[in-house]
């Protein structure tokens, strides 16, 4: 435990409320979100190829509670894993409703492999239809 004096005492203040930062673009990579995601699509038990925006941000142990964004990033990383899966995960919006949808499985490690380790052979990343 590390010791302080009266000076560099850090002072906390308690007010029984809880406060959480939403997580910006640039604070998150895009493939760490994606692994989340993925993650979380394959700890839903019924095998669902796609999920509610609303789901993705309050749904528990979702991506959205996980790193606490805020509906437009969580929009733009699904974007971004768009084109770095080259459309196996996509947002799409129909009548008002914004969903994400997983055209194939992806194996969630496989996406963090690709984005740090550049060098390695990547034919055995996994996608495949749901």
């Amino acid at each position: 435990m590390p010791k302080y004096s009266n000076a560099e005492m850090p002072e906390y203040r308690h007010t029984g409320i809880s406060e959480y930062r939403h997580v910006g673009m640039s604070a998150l990579p895009s493939v760490v979100f994606g692994f989340a995601l993925l993650q979380y699509f394959q700890s839903l038990p019924d095998g669902r190829i796609t999920l509610s925006v609303q789901e993705c941000m309050y749904g528990t142990n979702s991506p959205g509670q996980v790193f606490k964004l805020d509906e437009n990033s969580l929009m733009e990383y699904v974007e971004e894993l768009e084109s770095s899966t080259g459309g196996m995960i996509v947002l799409d919006e129909t009548a008002g409703l914004k969903q994400v949808y997983r055209r194939a499985l992806v194996d969630p490690v496989s996406l963090l492999e690709r984005h740090y380790h550049p060098e390695a052979d990547h034919d055995r990343i996994c996608f495949s239809k749901p």
